[in-house]
């Protein structure tokens, strides 16, 4: 949404800002990138912001953030 000023009115600072000011969806606290929405961000948490690695290699134990990732190590075991 943007705010307008009236025909005849003079825009006053506060509507000026609001005038600019880009809409935000969900904000990173930690890196202030802003998101389309809260499942968005927290998407964005989990893989870049934590290190919490749920995919483990049943072959060497190593462990991943993300499945793609270990399939593609799984690969380094069968050669």
């Amino acid at each position: 949404r943007r705010a307008h000023a009236a025909p005849g009115q003079v825009a006053t600072p506060e509507l000026t800002s609001a005038m600019s000011a880009p809409e935000r969806g969900a904000e990173c606290e930690a890196c202030r990138k802003v998101f389309g929405s809260q499942v968005a961000l927290q998407r964005h948490l989990r893989f870049v912001h934590r290190s919490e690695r749920r995919h483990r290699c049943g072959t060497c134990g190593k462990a991943f953030k993300k499945s793609s990732h270990l399939r593609n190590h799984a690969r380094t075991h069968t050669g």
